[in-house]
């Protein structure tokens, strides 16, 4: 039963506590207190035993701030706040005893759920990108610290948080989670992949539920998630108030709906923020309300007193609930408002139709039988004593006719009702009924119908159809006459055969089966899978129109059934395109409620509607939209208002799904506003510009606030990508850029950036300190390869300086680890040798005098002894062996092309092909003595026209050096034999010569690194 305006809520205003121009920010409840948040630094706290209220108040506050969360502890002693601000958040403790706060700590992210934990010390509280930490709070030194420790990262921000009994119920985007929180780790007992809107408990003495809002449904089940039960409501519920395993109730937007014992109430109350526990509810509004469940009889009273009998007998499911029944319903045939009909209706759905059968009416008798004689309440178990009643008190001959003709008369009453017929001289009557009940085949399949004889009946039936001496035709006239009802009842199984035979023979003789359909549809039963296949097959298929008044049963079979859904959805498709079932969206609204997603699809497509397809992707979870929008959406030029106006759910739906349809629309503009639509979300933000923004044709047409969103998020997520996706775009703000990049410690795209900005001195500090920090910490080998990518592809005047700056770094490193005694490591040493010499390789390929590199080595690592150098100056002397191998390779290559060059030229010759040695091959002009230049080639040009190294005759480019070949110094010859190399200061002739880069041996001693160049 579902109510319009139902009193089963009463409102009780509380006047101790008024609202005047209060505007809650939260609200916190624990019986017997009401925590309402009024502002960052004001909490009203009001006892409901008491009736008192008092004001907890915050001096300092660090920012203006809003509370989105609240929750008061088990204990009753605190009250626990979840602050955000334009710094991030905070979480405030506040003590019930002192009325004021007592704690608090700041966050780096807003808190948007907070919950205590098992005691009071300990907080849980998630953030906007639903990261949930356990904070805890202790004691040292007499100064309260807190301590915290990430419980769960769960990717999406959460819905909802609730704790009980030592669980702790979470709920985000697309999971509901259930964890104990004895265990820190591994503390998950089960898990939905389902969102949940709000959570409610129940303790019982034998077990303890949990309630959770799931779509417009609530789901029960056990702590440990079992034993699950769905109940349905209309609407997506706010708030959940678990009466008992019978009764829950549910807030909504201004409405409030309840389901007791399978049946629906619903109201409209207050506005404003609600919370509910066992049968109170409370609601923060205008005013502070309380609402309690009214009983059925009060609710009677009310409708009784304000002459609404209807809607006095819509609050009655169940005749128990009225102490006595039929003095109830005496007092509604006394009243001014009676109506016969009203009162058949309710006898019959309370199933007190005793009332009416057995006469127990003490008023307007003559009234309530003509009445009973107009109705159509034919189905009931009429007695004998009943009809003789009405023969006698209905005066119209037609009425009391009609009724006898279309009730159900036992055999045994016939001569009885005889009597009293020709008594009143009704001989057409008797007639009818006479003939009704003669002996051919059709006669007595309607009198042992009349009889309840079903066993005859089947026994005539299967002689008639299955016979081919006899003419089904009679079986078939009985089958369409009469209610099949009790009929299929009585043997489901021959029914349901004997049917058959008479479908296969009206559509073999080709006669029409729509009036024996019609007749079947409400005889069957909704989960019989056979019976229905065969109907579904004849309706579709031989264009059967459906009765008006049999369309619930059809109804019915569709939206309630447990048969095949393929099939379901067959019939009412069918019904939809011929215009039998006309109410779409109800239908719509139906086969949502049933489950029947391919037939809800179909409705959709035929409507065209967006907004309910888009309904059906979220309803139903589909993780696709793609290939059912294209047949939905009429113009497919309204896809690129869709995928704005679309864009947070799209992507929630299918990031790659939405990502790829914009990218394949083209369209730079649309990129932008969905862009500034999904700004507000940092997690589909991030989700859409990681997908979108890093394909090149968009790079380009990037703003600079877009590219500096972009890298943020790259710098937190993907630092690796930071560096390739920098070069890409072109609108790149250096200067906040470079801010991230070195606040993340990104070091290839900040000497990049540095590099762009043409700022040499700030990449050197940048890389040395970051090189310095790496080989200190973790001995990185990609901070180092970094590092040389830069310098090897980048131009600066002084280069030499920078890659000895740079080199100067591995002093203090090295020193630390080999000479210092406290923290010598050889384990750190190995790995920052060995990056070293990677260092001295790239240095050495990039720089053209090696013996600068020798040298600045020999003074900066003069403090090592050789059994450690020894790898560094192998690897030191291999580098320069590869650089002049590889020089003399690309000289070999030139010498065998100019040969090859050579003797083709002389092929050419020696077929009659003359070269001119007079004028320049470039520019056509005379050669003079002096400024002549020969190619390999064998072509002569100007010194000028030679620059190129181009021969345009040839085709061939000709590389010219004018710099003459450095020979690789012997730094071998410098360096002392192995038996002198130790952890003294070497006397080398290098040192004689350059006396000024001589390491102390005080510095050593202090402790330093031998020498420390000024490089």
């Amino acid at each position: 039963m579902t109510e319009e305006e139902s009193n089963f809520i009463l409102i009780t205003k509380i006047n101790e506590f008024p609202m005047n121009e209060i505007v809650p920010m939260s609200v916190a409840y624990s019986y017997p207190f009401i925590a309402i948040v009024t502002a960052p630094t004001e909490i009203l706290l009001f006892n409901l035993e008491t009736r008192i209220t008092s004001k907890l108040e915050r001096k300092t506050i660090y920012t203006e701030s809003v509370v989105l969360c609240s929750v008061i502890s088990d204990d009753k002693s605190f009250i626990a706040t979840g602050h955000n601000d334009s710094y991030g958040g905070e979480v405030v403790l506040w003590s019930l005893s002192s009325l004021t706060e007592v704690f608090s700590f700041r966050l780096n992210e807003g808190v948007s759920q907070v919950q205590f934990g098992l005691t009071s010390d300990s907080i849980l509280h998630s953030d906007s990108m639903g990261v949930l930490t356990l904070s805890t709070i202790t004691t040292k030194f007499f100064k309260k610290v807190v301590t915290h420790q990430v419980f769960r990262d769960f990717g999406s921000p959460l819905v909802t948080m609730a704790v009980h009994k030592r669980h702790l119920f979470t709920s985000s985007s697309n999971l509901t989670q259930c964890f104990t929180l004895d265990f820190f780790k591994d503390n998950e007992v089960w898990r939905e992949s389902e969102p949940s809107n709000c959570f409610a408990f129940l303790d019982t003495p034998n077990e303890n539920y949990v309630a959770r809002g799931v779509g417009h449904d609530v789901i029960v089940t056990t702590l440990n998630g079992k034993n699950p039960h769905t109940y349905e409501f209309s609407r997506t519920p706010n708030v959940i108030s678990f009466i008992d395993l019978n009764t829950i109730l549910v807030l909504f937007a201004g409405n409030c709906e309840m389901i007791r014992e399978n049946i629906r109430f619903h109201r409209k109350v207050p506005p404003g923020i609600a919370l509910a526990l066992s049968d109170r509810i409370f609601i923060a509004g205008q005013d502070l309300l309380q609402l309690s469940l009214a009983s059925v009889e009060q609710r009677v009273d009310h409708y009784i007193t304000e002459n609404e009998w209807g809607k006095a007998f819509e609050q009655i499911s169940s005749a128990k609930e009225i102490p006595n029944i039929y003095d109830f319903f005496n007092k509604f045939i006394n009243s001014n408002s009676f109506d016969p009909e009203i009162l058949f209706k309710n006898v019959d759905r309370l199933q007190k139709t005793d009332f009416i059968i057995d006469c127990k009416f003490t008023e307007k008798n003559e009234l309530i039988l003509n009445a009973f004689a107009e109705s159509d309440y034919i189905k009931w178990n009429l007695t004998e004593k009943f009809i003789e009643k009405l023969i006698s008190e209905v005066k119209d001959d037609d009425k009391l006719s009609g009724f006898l003709m279309k009730i159900e008369i036992n055999r045994r009453w016939l001569p009885n009702i005889y009597q009293l017929l020709l008594k009143r001289n009704m001989l057409s009557t008797v007639s009818q009924l006479a003939l009704v009940y003669s002996c051919d085949y059709f006669v007595n399949l309607l009198i042992a119908h009349y009889q309840e004889n079903f066993c005859e009946i089947h026994r005539l039936l299967d002689i008639l159809l299955m016979s081919e001496k006899l003419s089904p035709q009679s079986a078939i006239s009985y089958l369409e006459s009469v209610d099949l009802t009790y009929f299929v009842a009585f043997n489901k199984e021959n029914a349901i055969k004997i049917l058959s035979f008479a479908f296969d023979y009206l559509i073999n003789h080709r006669l029409s089966c729509q009036i024996l359909v019609n007749k079947v549809i409400p005889a069957i039963d909704k989960d019989d899978e056979d019976a229905w296949k065969k109907l579904v097959t004849l309706v579709t298929t031989k264009s059967v129109l459906i009765q008006e008044d049999l369309i619930p049963y059809i109804e019915n079979y569709v939206y309630a059934s447990n048969c095949d859904k393929t099939t379901r959805g067959d019939l009412l498709v069918y019904l939809l395109a011929s215009s039998q079932i006309t109410d779409t969206q109800r239908a719509l609204d139906l086969v949502r409620n049933s489950g029947l997603q391919s037939c809800e699809l179909a409705i959709i497509i035929s409507i065209h509607d967006v907004d309910e397809y888009f309904s059906y992707i979220v309803d139903n979870k589909k993780s696709s939209f793609r290939s059912d929008l294209y047949k939905v959406v009429k113009d497919t030029s309204e896809l690129k208002k869709i995928y704005i106006e679309k864009a947070h759910l799209l992507m929630s739906v299918n990031p790659d799904e939405f990502c790829e349809e914009v990218v394949k629309l083209e369209n730079v503009q649309m990129i932008h506003e969905i862009y500034d639509i999904l700004s507000k979300n940092k997690v589909l933000t991030w989700h859409f510009m990681k997908r979108v923004f890093c394909r090149p044709e968009f790079t380009e047409s990037a703003t600079s606030e877009e590219v500096l969103t972009y890298i943020t998020f790259l710098a937190r997520y993907n630092p690796s990508g930071v560096y390739s996706a920098l070069k890409a775009f072109h609108n790149i703000p250096l200067d906040q850029m470079l801010e991230i990049c070195k606040k993340h410690g990104i070091v290839d795209a900040t000497l990049y950036l540095c590099g762009l900005s043409y700022d040499f001195d700030g990449a050197l500090k940048f890389g040395t300190a970051a090189l310095e920090t790496s080989l200190m910490e973790n001995q990185s080998s990609l901070i180092v390869s970094q590092i040389c990518n830069y310098l090897t592809s980048t131009y600066q005047e002084d280069k030499i300086t920078v890659w000895l700056k740079f080199l100067a770094t591995f002093q203090i490193p090295i020193y630390v680890y080999y000479c210092d005694p406290e923290k010598a490591s050889p384990e750190k040493l190995e790995p920052i040798l060995e990056l070293l010499g990677v260092f001295l390789d790239s240095m050495i390929r990039d720089l053209d005098s090696a013996t600068i590199v020798a040298t600045k080595f020999i003074d900066m690592f003069s403090f090592l002894p050789f059994q450690v150098a020894r790898s560094i100056i192998t690897r030191f002397f291999k580098s320069i062996r590869e650089k002049n191998q590889f020089s003399g390779t690309l000289v070999q290559i030139e010498k065998f092309e100019a040969v090859n060059i050579q003797m083709n030229r002389l092929q050419d010759l020696a077929q009659g092909k003359e070269y001119d040695g007079i004028r320049c091959a470039n520019c056509g002009k005379l050669l003079g003595q002096s400024d002549a230049v020969a190619y390999h080639c064998g072509h002569v040009f100007h010194a000028q026209c030679s620059t190129s190294g181009w021969c345009k005759i040839c085709e061939v480019s000709i590389e010219r050096s004018e710099k003459p070949t450095e020979a690789t110094p012997d730094v071998s010859k410098q360096l002392v034999t192995l038996d002198q190399f130790s952890d003294e200061i070497p006397e080398l002739e290098i040192f004689k010569k350059e006396e000024l880069h001589r390491p102390m041996k005080k510095m050593l001693d202090i402790p330093t690194i031998g020498y420390i160049s000024n490089v």
